[in-house]
């Protein structure tokens, strides 16, 4: 992962983290928003259509896709934008101290790794 800033131009890979205190009471967010899913997968795809080299991880809980052909959306992102699917949570953010890049480490629990 690289952080994005001036000087270093624009990241080559890029990571959403979704659910972050969802469905938490003790973080008073009883409720999922419905809307992260689906936004940071067109995120990802104009990413995408703009660098060709750039890839994509959607890390997520439980993937929400409310409306007619949401679904198909998110598969398209999967399938023709490259875009990763993780259903897991990021457990550490490190960062270089000289690159400034970060490293995300992360728990897969669909792959349980």
């Amino acid at each position: 992962m690289q952080r994005l800033s001036e000087d270093k131009g624009r990241p080559k890979r890029l990571a959403f983290i979704q659910c972050v205190g969802a469905r938490d009471v003790r973080h008073d967010r009883p409720y999922c928003c419905a809307v992260c899913c689906m936004h940071s997968t067109k995120e990802a795809m104009l990413a995408r259509e703009h660098h060709s080299d750039t890839d994509s991880w959607i890390f997520y809980t439980d993937m929400r896709a409310f409306g007619k052909g949401f679904w198909e959306y998110i598969e398209r992102g999967e399938r023709d934008y490259g875009i990763n699917y993780i259903r897991g949570k990021p457990g550490e953010i490190i960062e270089d101290p000289e690159t400034k890049n970060l490293t995300l480490y992360y728990t897969d629990r669909e792959a349980r790794e």
